[in-house]
């Protein structure tokens, strides 16, 4: 199977790039012949690592305004010929993808990577699922409850299949008990990560158990880290929470803690969660829209009401002063994060490409 993958711009470092660049490396290793169009970047290096069966398709230059929009169609339209399955990675890509549903006899699947009840009405995304609707031969979204959505809010055409993102980090067989005493939690600092309701909640922890323990959060800086930073001061959590920048070592980042917690005011799907779940972390989670719920099952991990900052308080000082429960969580996270297995989630790719109504 001839399969292109069509991206804004490989040479990013956030979750889209990093997944694509996966998928696009499984279905290589599965004996199709993958290529990936990077629209937006011009002779860069990929951020994550492509196989050497994974061709890279790349612009000569870069146009500006209403060029750039027209010339990232045609990037497209000159390929019409090549590939039986086409993947928009990201639904906004469907307004430069749609005219191979003229045009060519190629599958085309619209990939949902985010949430799609958080849309800007008449924005590019929301046209874009518009079409993908209406012309797309399949749409592929990360969770239940996105289908769910998209089934409300857009009434496809199309079939809308559920596949998860794969677990790119390596899954440990079991965690022995560990007197490491961390919570941690991993995202860029922007209102949607929610870290203001989990510092708040830090600091309902009662002192005699947060005395031993440390909160670490990780991620790039982003529009809420001066209000992160000062909320700390404020409720005077000074040494007690600590702000890092992104880390080039997630597995040296979930390592170094037993228990990771995501406070996010909503997700496309959670993927810092399944990450902490296969280094046998405890995990904690508002159950935001969409993602921590199917994840979490409310048996490999806590599952707290969305924005409830008491409750988040209690499960994780419940978890901080409990060692056997801790433990317990932590082995059920190894037994939980196997369904995220790349050889399983490639599998479900293999089959959506391979039927088409």
């Amino acid at each position: 199977m001839k399969v292109l993958l069509v991206i804004h711009g490989l040479n990013g470092v956030g979750g889209t790039e990093r997944v694509t660049t996966h998928i696009a490396n499984l279905l290589a290793e599965n004996g199709n012949q993958v290529s990936v169009l990077s629209l937006t970047s011009v002779g860069s290096s990929p951020a994550f690592t492509l196989n050497d069966d994974v061709t890279l398709l790349q612009p000569k230059r870069t146009y500006s305004s209403l060029l750039k929009h027209l010339h990232q169609i045609w990037q497209v339209i000159q390929l019409r010929k090549q590939f039986d399955v086409v993947i928009a990675s990201d639904t906004q890509l469907c307004l430069y993808v749609w005219p191979l549903t003229l045009l060519s006899k190629a599958k085309i699947v619209a990939w949902e990577h985010f949430n799609s009840q958080v849309v800007t009405r008449f924005g590019s995304r929301w046209f874009g699922r518009k079409i993908a609707a209406r012309l797309f031969d399949k749409i592929v979204v990360l969770t239940q409850q996105d289908k769910a959505s998209w089934l409300d809010r857009y009434q496809p055409h199309s079939p809308v299949s559920v596949i998860p993102n794969p677990c790119a980090m390596a899954m440990l067989p079991t965690r022995e008990e560990t007197p490491i005493k961390k919570v941690v939690s991993v995202g860029r600092f922007t209102s949607q990560k929610g870290f203001d309701f989990l510092v708040r909640a830090w600091s309902l922890i009662p002192t005699a158990i947060r005395a031993q323990w440390q909160l670490q959060i990780v991620g790039p800086t982003g529009s809420a880290s001066k209000e992160i930073e000062q909320l700390i001061v404020a409720l005077q959590l000074e040494g007690q929470v600590i702000i890092g920048g992104a880390s080039h070592n997630m597995e040296q980042v979930y390592d170094s803690a037993s228990i990771y917690v995501m406070s996010s005011r909503y997700e496309g799907f959670g993927m810092t969660l399944v990450e902490a779940m296969a280094r046998g972390l405890a995990v904690v989670a508002y159950n935001c829209p969409m993602g921590p719920k199917e994840i979490i099952q409310d048996k490999f991990g806590i599952i707290v009401p969305a924005e409830s900052v008491e409750r988040l308080a209690d499960s994780l000082s419940e978890l901080m002063e409990d060692n056997q429960l801790r433990l317990y969580y932590q082995q059920q996270s190894l037994i939980g994060v196997k369904r995220y297995e790349p050889a399983k989630i490639v599998e479900r790719w293999q089959q959506e490409i391979r039927t088409f109504p």
